[in-house]
């Protein structure tokens, strides 16, 4: 039995020899790769719990996604791997919430949410050296946007025609359906999380008073931090 610390704290773990030279070779090594940064996954003990907790300090310290947003899609992802050993997170235990949330009835979109959620939690729990190698989580297939009286081609004729700005919010209403009067002007950068890359409306803004959130597409976040950035430089 062997004793070392890794992430700050003391972890015991036999040897798997009742050689004591070789027992304290490999205790010594074991310390060589912790000194260098290295991440021995036979010694990691992290379970997914606490990596959670870790995430909502996160959030709550450095302010980069709404806390009590972050906290929702956690709640789901903590049911399905409370208790689970922060190693097992694998491709397999990713594909299987996959599959348990969709058969919730949950769109795509929504479960791409928690995915992404997800991804920060074990980005971030390598970060802190609880992981060795932080798995692949793979988004599902976005579904369709909503379709209104113009066809794609029409809209991208109308929308190149735009101001960078109006034409921000008319994609926003195009792609998601919003209403283009009273939900998509009033967004503000608070309600946007690129490192996430989600967006929402808040309870009380929409027409049947309760909040929504989208996964943002890929021309729609390259399109927001292109207006965050032009408002940036009004500001200067």
């Amino acid at each position: 039995m062997a004793q070392v610390y890794q992430a700050g704290r003391a972890v015991r773990e036999s040897t798997g020899t009742n050689d004591k030279a070789e027992a304290h070779r490999l205790l010594k090594a074991w310390e060589g790769q912790i000194a260098k940064g290295e991440v021995i996954p036979k010694l990691v003990k992290a379970t997914c719990d606490e990596v959670s907790t870790d995430l909502r300090s996160y959030y709550q310290a450095y302010g980069t996604r709404n806390l009590r947003e972050a906290c929702y899609k956690l709640a789901h992802l903590d049911r399905y791997f409370q208790g689970v050993n922060l190693v097992d997170v694998d491709v397999t235990a990713i594909t299987g919430y996959v599959v348990k949330r969709k058969g919730m009835g949950n769109a795509s979109g929504t479960i791409n949410i928690e995915l992404a959620t997800l991804k920060r939690a074990l980005r971030l729990a390598h970060e802190h050296r609880k992981l060795a190698k932080v798995q692949p989580v793979r988004m599902c297939k976005p579904n369709v946007p909503r379709s209104g009286f113009f066809e794609p081609g029409q809209f991208q004729a109308v929308s190149t025609e735009l101001p960078a700005d109006l034409a921000l919010v008319v994609l926003i209403g195009y792609t998601y359906g919003w209403r283009l009067r009273s939900e998509v002007p009033t967004l503000t950068k608070a309600q946007v999380d690129l490192e996430v890359g989600t967006m929402r409306l808040e309870p009380g803004s929409t027409k049947n008073a309760e909040g929504r959130m989208v996964y943002l597409t890929a021309e729609l976040k390259a399109s927001i931090a292109g207006q965050l950035a032009r408002v940036k430089t009004l500001e200067r």
